[in-house]
């Protein structure tokens, strides 16, 4: 939806672009900063790719694996609204352009479906420093993505644990809830660190002070880009999403088509109609 507003689209497409030309994430800091905090994959445009810095896994132990089949959901009915056109659904699966870029549902069958677990279940997170540190050298910048990582990972309710359909889990104890933190040294030392979800909290609103946000101005869907992106060929819209937001494809295409519809016409010689003398 991001992707083809009429505002924020070119903008987050152009804070990718600074950071695959330049190494400069301060852009997309200001529009997505959680991206930074859990990583991001820009798949469909730019292909920029951005380790997360925070970690999360719950691994269960003696588990018997099964399957599943499911159906991806676009979050707008985007034909039935009259936003997309009906002459672009067609083929199917992987072959319709709309499910190719997200206007349509797509099926995914006989694919990961869970667990049955018979022995324990861990959670390990993680906040790595090294990600961060490579990740820009704005020292408030660190700092305030620092503390959205600490306070995501001292963050605790009930949903938590509701991890999906069938699997709601709980703190085997209290001192499992509250989770032990410790700091993890390169040289292969490590050392307990207390932290608190209050102490994350105040870490990060105290970062937060040093940076300046502009509030985002209301924006609409560009009902037109995505018209015209989807007319493009399959393997065009691809290398073109590289190097260019949708919106300004589109209208270099039409440029182009215009031009060179303007080359085909001929003139034939001009004839004066002069009256007799």
């Amino acid at each position: 939806m991001v992707r083809f507003s009429k505002n924020l689209g070119p903008q987050l497409w152009a804070a990718f672009d600074d950071i695959k030309k330049r190494h400069d994430c301060s852009a997309l800091a200001k529009l997505a900063p959680t991206s930074l905090v859990f990583g991001v994959w820009d798949s469909r445009a730019t292909g920029v790719k951005i380790q997360r810095i925070v970690r999360s896994t719950i691994k269960a132990y003696n588990v018997t694996k099964a399957k599943r089949s499911a159906t991806y959901q676009a979050a707008y009915d985007y034909t039935g609204n009259g936003m997309i056109g009906l002459d672009h659904d067609k083929g199917s699966g992987k072959n319709n352009p709309l499910s190719q870029e997200g206007f349509k549902y797509s099926l995914a069958t006989g694919t990961h479906g869970g667990v049955l677990v018979r022995g324990d279940i861990r959670q390990e997170a993680i906040i790595n420093l090294v990600a961060l540190r490579t990740l820009t050298a704005d020292i408030n910048l660190k700092r305030y993505l620092l503390g959205l990582a600490l306070v995501a990972l001292s963050y605790r309710d009930q949903q938590c644990f509701n991890l999906r359909e069938g699997c709601l889990l709980r703190a085997a104890s209290k001192d499992d809830y509250d989770g032990t933190w410790k700091s993890v040294n390169f040289d292969g030392t490590d050392a307990p660190a207390t932290i608190t979800h209050d102490i994350a909290l105040a870490y990060a609103t105290a970062a937060v002070g040093k940076m300046t946000f502009e509030a985002p101005e209301p924006d609409e869907f560009d009902t037109e880009t995505a018209e015209g992106w989807l007319k493009i060929e399959k393997k065009k819209r691809k290398t073109l999403a590289k190097t260019k937001h949708p919106a300004k494809a589109v209208a270099d295409e039409a440029a182009t088509a215009t031009k060179q519809k303007n080359k085909g016409i001929k003139l034939g010689p001009v004839i004066e109609n002069k009256p007799s003398q």
